[in-house]
């Protein structure tokens, strides 16, 4: 877990570890855009009723990042 109290969100190697959260997260976001454009690019029919053409769409509309934050303490 990045944000356990071991860690408190740095390492030995001064490399914050929330670093490596938006790194993974731009990925995964790119990931996202490119399903996005290959299911426009399918020519499924999207019933009307439907306000997103796909569920990668609806992510991109309403998905948002996580912010790190530290672990209670307990």
């Amino acid at each position: 877990m990045l944000n356990s109290p071991e860690n408190d969100g740095s390492r030995a190697d001064g490399v914050c570890a929330d670093a490596s959260v938006v790194a993974a997260e731009d990925g995964l976001i790119g990931y996202i855009r490119q399903h996005a454009d290959l299911a426009e690019r399918s020519g499924y029919a999207i019933p009307a009723d439907w306000r997103y053409p796909s569920q990668y769409h609806l992510l991109l509309a309403l998905g948002r990042r996580h912010t790190p934050a530290p672990a209670p303490r307990a």
